[in-house]
């Protein structure tokens, strides 16, 4: 994770943390530690527990690349409904964007949605589609308005559902040269 609660109950990005203080969790407030390595990008990780947030959050460069258009006061914020807390990549004048860069299972798509929603948010969902044009999956048509051309659906919107409300979620793509 990107962000981390102190000592004094503030947001603080991992970007601008120390090793020398105490970090927690913004979903669990377990103990977190602060990541700084060569391979991986500056980040806090739960020093024993596992979280009680089950959502996967693999936060590749093009992720992070993507939060970072945002202030910070936006990015990776806890929301809370019903008992339970997930953090959205980008919460902003009630709309949730998440970016979606890895695989993520059609359960855990429609999941996040309905969470979401259910706690009155809209969603918009941005896809990194970049290998999927590169691989031929996906081409653009540029004889009907420049849009996309399916050759095959990607797997994780051929088995979800329509929202139940109108305009509730929208979805993305994105290719990123």
């Amino acid at each position: 994770m990107l962000v981390a609660i102190n000592d004094l109950g503030e947001r603080v990005l991992a970007s601008n943390a120390t090793k020398d203080k105490k970090y927690y969790c913004p979903v669990c407030n377990e103990d977190v530690i602060l990541k700084q390595g060569k391979t991986n990008i500056t980040h806090f990780a739960h020093k024993s527990c596992e979280c009680t947030d089950n959502w996967q959050y693999d936060m590749s460069e093009w992720h992070i690349n993507m939060q970072s258009y945002f202030d910070k006061i936006y990015q990776e914020v806890v929301i809370t409904r019903n008992g339970k807390k997930h953090r959205a990549d980008i919460l902003k004048d009630r709309i949730v964007v998440e970016f979606q860069h890895s695989p993520i299972s059609s359960k855990e798509f429609m999941d996040r949605n309905k969470f979401y929603v259910s706690a009155g948010l809209k969603v918009i969902w941005v896809f990194d589609v970049t290998k999927q044009i590169d691989n031929g999956q996906l081409e653009w048509n540029y004889n009907k308005d420049n849009m996309m051309k399916w050759k095959q659906p990607l797997r994780i919107l051929w088995n979800t559902k329509k929202p139940d409300r109108k305009n509730d979620v929208c979805q993305s793509f994105l290719k990123m040269s």
